[in-house]
């Protein structure tokens, strides 16, 4: 992945946000909405079974406060999962400056 590659003909590449052990998670614009999106592009040799058991798990999520998925594919090249974007700080940031979190807060305003 790359800044500025477009993604299902849609989804241009911004900037990365984070790495993980099922891969890499970018900020994307999205061609058909001024909105920006989340895109976890997944690892070459994921099992597809860990792909689509994650998958079901957030579909089948409902709540205010989890992210919505807008769009998904998977194949052999490519992989991946459009989520909607929610600007906010890294929980981790938060735990260096409160080493714990006692009280619920708001994320989003960080």
């Amino acid at each position: 992945m790359f800044k500025g590659q477009v993604l299902k003909q849609r989804f241009q590449l911004i900037s990365p946000l984070g790495r993980g052990g099922m891969g890499e998670i970018w900020l994307a614009k999205d061609k058909n909405s001024p909105k920006k999106v989340c895109i976890k592009c997944l690892h070459k040799g994921i099992k597809y079974s860990s792909i689509f058991q994650e998958r079901r798990a957030l579909l089948r999520l409902e709540h205010q406060n989890s992210i919505k998925i807008i769009n998904y594919n998977f194949n052999i090249d490519e992989s991946i999962y459009v989520m909607e974007y929610i600007p906010g700080s890294y929980l981790r940031n938060l735990l260096k400056v409160d080493h714990c979190l006692r009280e619920p807060k708001n994320l989003y305003n960080y």
